[in-house]
């Protein structure tokens, strides 16, 4: 989902929106080719976004299989410890991606500490690499919900207007200029 324009490409080769209007939020892990997607925002594209909002993340790819459901997803994914699937898996590992330099926007990385799909650890790793290579990066990590981070509609409210307020607070967006 995007928050404030979409970043693509004009006729001519323009943006439609400058970064620094552009967000986009993501939940939890997908098939391989929107998983993929969603974590090259970040990685791959991150001159195309001014904040990012990435929730119940699968990101540290060489140790997936190893954490909770994660094994289940060798047949989509590959397996790690294979030379020649991590050759390919490495590719797509937000962690192993992260580089100093790359320009990064701020990322609010969202996890819940009762998720049995997704090991929180993902989170918690890309939200300590980040700082660590010059980035700003947010964490939260409520200790309600579960793989969709809520137990009920009140919860899933609150946790999506948390994570779009911080994107509209990234990008600069007040409620009076959206009119």
């Amino acid at each position: 989902m995007l928050v404030g324009g979409v970043p693509r490409g004009a006729p001519d080769g323009e943006l439609v929106t400058a970064r620094r209007h552009a967000a986009a939020a993501d939940r939890g892990r997908r098939r391989l080719e929107w998983r993929v997607a969603d974590r090259q925002m970040l990685t791959r594209y991150p001159e195309r976004f001014g904040a990012l909002f990435c929730t119940i993340p699968l990101i540290d790819m060489r140790r997936y299989a190893k954490l909770l459901a994660g094994a289940s997803w060798v047949a989509e994914y590959g397996d790690p410890d294979k030379p020649e699937d991590w050759a390919f898996i490495r590719t797509f590992s937000a962690y192993h991606l992260a580089r100093p330099g790359a320009g990064y926007p701020p990322v609010l990385l969202a996890t819940t500490r009762k998720d049995d799909r997704v090991h929180r650890g993902h989170a918690r790793k890309m939200a300590a690499k980040l700082p660590a290579i010059g980035y700003p990066a947010y964490f939260c990590e409520p200790a309600a919900g579960g793989h969709g981070y809520d137990k009920d509609n009140r919860e899933r409210a609150a946790f999506a207007a948390f994570g779009f307020s911080f994107l509209r607070e990234k990008i600069g967006w007040r409620s009076d200029a959206a009119t």
